[in-house]
C-alpha cells in the first residue's frame, strides 16, 4: 500500500514542493529511476518489493477470518519494518 502511495506521489508535480515536518520532501531521491521512469505522466507500473511478508502460514488457519487478521497483520509489521521512511 505504501508503494503505491509513493508512486502516486511521484506522478503528482506537486509531489518534490511539498514540506514533511518543516523539510521539503523530495521523494524522487528515495525511489529507483525506474519506478519514475514507468509511472512518468501518469502511467501505471507493476512491481515488487524485495522484501516480502511471508504469508504462506495463513493458509494453515482454520476460519477466514483468521486467515485474514494473519494477512493484515503480517503486512503491516512488514510495511512497518520497511518503509518506515517512506510512510514518515
Amino acid at each position: 500500500m505504501a508503494g503505491v502511495a509513493a508512486l502516486a506521489a511521484i506522478g503528482s508535480s506537486r509531489a518534490t514542493g511539498q514540506r514533511v515536518g518543516g523539510n521539503p520532501l523530495n521523494v524522487a531521491n528515495k525511489i529507483a529511476p525506474w519506478v519514475i521512469a514507468q509511472t512518468a505522466n501518469g502511467q501505471q507500473a507493476e512491481f515488487v518489493l524485495a522484501d516480502q511478508a511471508d504469508l504462506r502460514p495463513a493458509a494453515g488457519l482454520a476460519t477466514k477470518t483468521k486467515k485474514a487478521r494473519f494477512v493484515r497483520d503480517a503486512l503491516w509489521t512488514k510495511s512497518q519494518a520497511t518503509q518506515g521512511s517512506i510512510l514518515r
